[in-house]
C-alpha cells in the first residue's frame, strides 16, 4: 500500500466508495466535513482543515497503481496536548480484502505518531461494534479496546450501535 495527498481527481471514487452500503450504514456519525455535500465541497473542506493543522487525509493507493482505494483521516493534530487525535477510515469496494486498510491504518498511525510527522502522544478510533471489518483492522493495527459506549453510535437504518473506543 502508499499513501499520498487527496487529489481533486479522487472525486468520483470518493463518492462511489461513500455511495456504498457499508459507508451509508456507518459513516452516519463521522465529521460531516468529510462525508457531506458533493467531491468538490468536501475536498476543499478537507484542503482548507489541513491547512489550518487540524488534519491531514491520507489516500490509499496500492503499489501497483495511483487509484484512489479509501481514505485514512487524522482529525485534531492540532490539539495542544497532542492526544485528542481521531482516526477515521473508508474503503471503496473494490478495494477490499486485500489487506490495505490495516497496513493503510498502520502507516498512518506511524507518521502520526512518530516525532517526525505530527508527534502526536496518542490517537483514537471509534468503531460501531457491528462493523466487524473496522474493528478487525483497529485490532490488528494494534489498537487496544478500552471501552464500549451503549447505544451512542447512529447507524444509517435511523438505529443506534454500541461504539468501540480504540487507543494507540
Amino acid at each position: 500500500v502508499r499513501l499520498r495527498p487527496l487529489r481533486r481527481r479522487d472525486g468520483q471514487r470518493w463518492d462511489e466508495t461513500l455511495g456504498e452500503a457499508a459507508a451509508q450504514t456507518y459513516l452516519v456519525g463521522t465529521i460531516g466535513a468529510f462525508t457531506e455535500g458533493s467531491a468538490l465541497k468536501r475536498f476543499a473542506s478537507v484542503q482548507w482543515d489541513a491547512a489550518r493543522g487540524r488534519s491531514c487525509a491520507f489516500v490509499i493507493t496500492d503499489l501497483d497503481s495511483d487509484e484512489f482505494c479509501g481514505l485514512v483521516i487524522a482529525h485534531g493534530l492540532s490539539s495542544p496536548n497532542g492526544g485528542g487525535t481521531e482516526l477515521e477510515w473508508m474503503l471503496h469496494p473494490d478495494a477490499r480484502g486485500r489487506g490495505l486498510m490495516t497496513e493503510a491504518v498502520t502507516l498512518a498511525l506511524n507518521y502520526v505518531l512518530d516525532p517526525s510527522g505530527f508527534d502526536q502522544r496518542r490517537v483514537s478510533a471509534f468503531v460501531a461494534v457491528s462493523n466487524s471489518a473496522s474493528n478487525q483492522v483497529a485490532r490488528r493495527a494494534g489498537g487496544r479496546l478500552f471501552g464500549t459506549q451503549t447505544s451512542s453510535e447512529p447507524v444509517g437504518d435511523g438505529d443506534y450501535d454500541d461504539l468501540n473506543e480504540y487507543e494507540w
